[in-house]
């Protein structure tokens, strides 16, 4: 004889996530919606990283391809903090919601990781050879101070 019997126990759906990675996959698949206001909140940080590290010319493809991964862990903790802020902190018997227990340490420490990469290679780069009329601009500059 079987222990439990079907309809003695309710059979637990699929479990409650927090949705980050359709956003995620949202935020791969289509263009930014500058209407939305956690979009252009997004385009805004990113600028400003850019603005940072002397605009989007003076960063190297792995300083992008970093920015990209911050994007998308930002949008992960995002989705986190805003099913934490309706479902509250606590779940069912009094433990940790599974999104904060699982993910949010993993993809906080990610994105922090990705930034300071972000920063620390701007660091190390050489600067980039002048053209030809910065070349001749410092030069007439100098010529005049003397």
């Amino acid at each position: 004889m079987p222990r439990f019997r079907r309809g003695d126990k309710p059979r637990p759906g699929p479990p409650e996530t927090h949705g980050g990675h359709a956003e995620v996959r949202k935020y791969r698949e289509r263009k930014l919606d500058l209407r939305c206001r956690n979009d252009k909140a997004l385009i805004a940080w990113q600028h400003a990283i850019c603005d940072d590290l002397h605009g989007q010319v003076n960063m190297d493809m792995l300083q992008m391809s970093l920015l990209d991964r911050a994007t998308e862990c930002l949008i992960v903790l995002r989705a986190i903090s805003e099913y934490v802020e309706a479902n509250g902190i606590m779940g069912e018997g009094g433990v940790l919601v599974p999104a904060l227990r699982n993910s949010f340490l993993a993809y906080q420490n990610s994105f922090r990781l990705a930034l300071l990469a972000i920063y620390e290679r701007a660091d190390k780069r050489p600067p980039k050879p002048l053209n030809l009329d910065d070349y001749i601009e410092s030069k007439h500059t100098k010529g005049e101070a003397k």
